[in-house]
């Protein structure tokens, strides 16, 4: 189910700019939703340990709750693969990207995006803004046809009208068929994720990180792989909507699931105002 009102909000952080030093995938909500988060993971991560023990090999398999140790620190997931700041009234779900824990933040994020998309009477909206990015994916390393780590979801009619703007007003390049370049800071939050998390053997296709911007808005972000791309399709496109469809082309691996979210969380942030 997707959301109306703002339940959560998805952002990047540079590795300059991040508690961790490395690039992080950042999902914040109401402080008082991370109890109602927690009882959820709960759940689900028995429901789940078979899928957790199959995807991630029977390494680190155990996946802590975002609850606060002796001394005060949050880190949770698997293999404590990510950590929570609070301020104020809102608390943020904090995911380092690296290679060495690439799947342990990729299953973690899935539970948590289950979490976060269930509904209930006890839930705190983040705000009275409309949801600008609910997102659905998933993680099978052993889909049998491939997409095993698709990336789906719902995304406002507002960002699709700021990549307008910026393709109209803030930028004269154009590719042969019309379309713009995306704004440089969606490929430099790309390429610096596919630095910190993609395999040796893959580091050397870190310029393939790309995208584009085409009529109304609609867009596509892209990575090494065979075709592989996430974005709002122009064949799919309807301007009267008050939220697009999400799609996605050929995601088989982790690298590029997360690699093309950091790229969709900075154009998110770019709609926002944020730098």
């Amino acid at each position: 189910m997707y959301h109306d009102t703002e339940h959560y909000r998805l952002r990047f952080e540079k590795a300059e700019r991040s508690i961790s030093g490395t690039p992080e995938l950042i999902l914040s909500f109401h402080a008082r939703q991370l109890p109602i988060i927690t009882r959820r993971l709960a759940i689900l991560r028995e429901r789940m340990q078979p899928d957790a023990d199959q995807y991630l090999n029977q390494a680190h398999t155990e996946c802590s709750l975002p609850e606060p140790d002796l001394f005060g620190h949050i880190q949770f997931g698997y293999d404590k693969c990510a950590y929570i700041c609070k301020q104020d009234e809102t608390a943020s779900l904090h995911f380092p990207l690296q290679q060495s824990r690439l799947l342990h933040t990729a299953f973690t994020l899935q539970l948590i995006k289950i979490s976060l998309l269930a509904t209930g009477p006890e839930d705190v909206p983040l705000g009275n803004q409309s949801q600008q990015c609910d997102l659905d994916f998933c993680t099978d390393r052993f889909r049998e046809h491939g997409y095993g780590h698709a990336v789906g979801g719902h995304l406002a009619s507002s960002v699709t009208t700021w990549l307008e703007a910026y393709r109209t007003h803030d930028t004269t390049e154009r590719y042969f068929n019309g379309d713009a370049p995306m704004p440089e800071l969606v490929i430099t939050a790309m390429q610096e994720t596919w630095q910190a998390i993609a395999r040796e053997s893959w580091q050397e296709y870190q310029n393939e990180c790309n995208g584009r911007i085409g009529k109304d808005g609609a867009f596509i972000l892209e990575c090494f792989g065979n075709a592989c791309d996430i974005g709002v399709y122009q064949s799919e496109f309807s301007r009267d909507m008050p939220f697009h469809k999400l799609s996605c082309h050929n995601l088989d691996t982790a690298e590029q699931q997360l690699t093309l979210l950091a790229g969709l969380a900075t154009i998110c942030q770019l709609a926002r105002g944020e730098n």
